[in-house]
């Protein structure tokens, strides 16, 4: 009896302890999980907050370019390539034109006067020079500031990227 009291005892205990190693290490993989995860997290919020460095440079650099009226000869590193056929009016051959002078972010595009604009456009070619690029600095303005509903409310009012003629 004594002998079969130890015995499962033993047997209880080795099972106890199985199970609080397994307990142990899924604790410890959810501990080492979490880790990974939350550099990852860490690595996230860092980039967040470097491409918002980056805007607030290209921004600040768009303001100097406005009231000096000098532009840079080279386009920013900070400023992220943005998806310029978005505005109304500038199709693939426009945006390639604009990136292939230094404009590749809405915040370049609008601190540019539509007279600069129909420049560049008239030194790319006989079939760019029919384009008009009145509205693209407001366009590109409310595309940078990131309000989308007054883009679109924008565009709906436009033909072609042009006011109407009444307006």
């Amino acid at each position: 009896m004594l002998e079969d009291f130890t015995l499962r005892r033993y047997r209880a205990a080795q099972t106890g302890g199985q199970e609080r190693r397994a307990a142990l290490h899924r604790r410890r993989t959810a501990v080492a999980s979490f880790c990974r995860t939350s550099t990852w997290f860490g690595r996230q919020v860092r980039a967040e907050a470097q491409r918002a460095r980056r805007r607030e440079l290209c921004e600040l650099f768009a303001a100097v370019e406005r009231l000096t009226g000098v532009r840079r000869r080279e386009p920013c590193d900070a400023c992220p390539d943005d998806d310029l056929e978005i505005i109304d009016g500038i199709g693939p051959k426009c945006a390639r034109l604009l990136k292939s002078a230094g404009v590749q972010s809405f915040i370049a595009l609008a601190a540019m006067s539509p007279a600069s604009l129909r420049s560049l456009l008239r030194r790319g070619g006989s079939n760019l020079r029919s384009v008009d690029p009145t509205t693209w600095p407001e366009q590109a303005q409310l595309a940078a500031n990131g309000d989308a509903n007054a883009l679109r409310a924008l565009q709906a009012t436009l033909i072609g990227g042009r006011r109407p003629r009444g307006d």
